[in-house]
């Protein structure tokens, strides 16, 4: 019983830990229902439409972007 303890504590902990730190670090956006952004939100942003777009559509598409950025075929590798 000592050995699965000993595995709780060695994978469960880490774990443990890392969740709390992402929910603290969290916690401004969540109380001010605000998001951080930065200089490159508007492109991922655009890229998670094209990615609803392509599976509307069924027009796949892996490295080139063909609906956001205002459809100029932007080539993302």
């Amino acid at each position: 019983m000592n050995k699965y303890k000993d595995k709780l504590v060695e994978y469960g902990a880490p774990l443990i830990l890392s969740v709390l730190l992402a929910t603290i670090l969290q916690i401004p956006e969540l109380i001010n229902h605000v998001a951080l952004t930065g200089s490159d939100t508007i492109f991922h942003f655009s890229r998670f439409y094209d990615t609803a777009q392509q599976i509307r559509n069924h027009n796949f598409s892996y490295f080139q972007m063909n609906y956001g950025m205002r459809e100029n075929r932007k080539l993302v590798c």
